[in-house]
């Protein structure tokens, strides 16, 4: 775990308890002890999924920006056969250029 996780956690944890007393003010040690224990769980898991996310979401993008690149070679090649055939520009496939 790395220094990141534990600063997730530890605000994970103050974030309920504080949340528990604006909720209820005459909370008990043992509400706020099992909102900590909640709070410590949650940050922790939302830090693990973050970084799950952030790779996720990169490899998302290089992927799309491989992609995109490969469809504007195609885009061009396409534009440059129909130049060549003579064909109206817009025309689907099988309409006759009027």
């Amino acid at each position: 775990m790395g220094i990141l996780d534990k600063v997730a956690e530890v605000a994970g944890a103050v974030a309920a308890v504080e949340a528990e007393k604006k909720l209820n003010p005459n909370a008990s040690l043992l509400a706020e002890g099992v909102a900590a224990v909640l709070g410590f769980k949650g940050g922790g898991t939302l830090a693990t999924l973050a970084e799950g996310g952030i790779g996720a979401a990169r490899a998302a993008n290089e992927a799309q920006s491989g992609a995109q690149a490969g469809s504007e070679a195609d885009a061009e090649a396409v534009a440059e056969a129909g130049a060549d055939s003579g064909a109206r520009p817009g025309a689907q496939s099988g309409e006759f250029g009027v």
